[in-house]
């Protein structure tokens, strides 16, 4: 803790006294920051953005009673799953970015959540010990934090001149995802059991699939729209 408030404090002292001349951005009000939701597109990609984080947290934020069969008591093993986690995650971010490139956000999107689905589906059976609760909260990681590039990719895409807005927008989603799956994961262990906030979990980030099928079909429409008039105009 001492190493991180030092940490902290220098990084403070820097940006106090080093970035003396860097020039500002213009303000935007609150109306210029909200007004991308009007547009479908983007509002269905911020849904997804909340929904799939409020799906994913409402485990992770539970994470020592959903899989407290495998961890036992055991603060190494606790320790260890949530460094496999954030290892995953870290490999997960990065490999996405590389394949969005290549592909696209739809592809990645459709591929990975379908993946965290099904992975979460099982965690009532994989959380009973070590061994299974390795490899899941691995390929959790991996493909959980595989979401976020690929919705980043797609809001700059779809609001090219507006980027700085539409992913603070997609990070406010994030936060709001975040903190709503506390009370969600809260009331899932009074309802259906700590063991089978899975199955919470999962179901949030299936609306989370249905609404990046929605964007989807949305932002292939006003493409087709606009290829219209534009060949109309030609």
């Amino acid at each position: 803790m001492a190493f991180v408030s030092s940490i902290g404090a220098l990084a403070f002292l820097g940006v106090l006294f080093l970035p003396s001349n860097i020039p500002m951005p213009p303000v935007v009000g609150l109306a210029k920051r909200l007004a991308p939701l009007a547009d479908a597109r983007i509002f269905l990609t911020l849904a997804t953005t909340l929904l799939a984080m409020s799906g994913i947290f409402t485990v992770y934020t539970y994470l020592s009673v959903v899989f407290d069969r495998a961890i036992d008591g055991n603060p190494l093993i606790m320790g260890a799953l949530l460094v496999i986690y954030g290892a995953s995650g870290t490999f997960g971010n990065l490999m996405a970015g590389r394949i969005v490139d290549r592909v696209g956000p739809w592809k990645v999107l459709t591929a990975v959540m379908i993946i965290v689905i099904g992975d979460m589906m099982l965690f009532s059976w994989t959380g009973t010990m070590v061994a299974t609760a390795i490899p899941a909260i691995a390929i959790w990681g991996v493909f959980s934090w595989s979401i976020q590039g690929p919705h980043q990719s797609r809001l700059v895409s779809l609001a090219p001149t507006a980027a700085p807005v539409v992913l603070g927008l997609n990070s406010s989603a994030t936060y709001l995802g975040v903190t709503a799956a506390g009370v969600i994961g809260a009331a899932g262990i009074q309802t259906v059991g700590a063991h089978n906030l899975g199955f919470v979990g999962m179901g949030l980030v299936f609306l989370a699939f249905l609404m990046c099928q929605l964007a989807t079909w949305r932002i292939s429409a006003v493409s087709r729209a606009e290829g219209a008039v534009a060949a109309a105009r030609a």
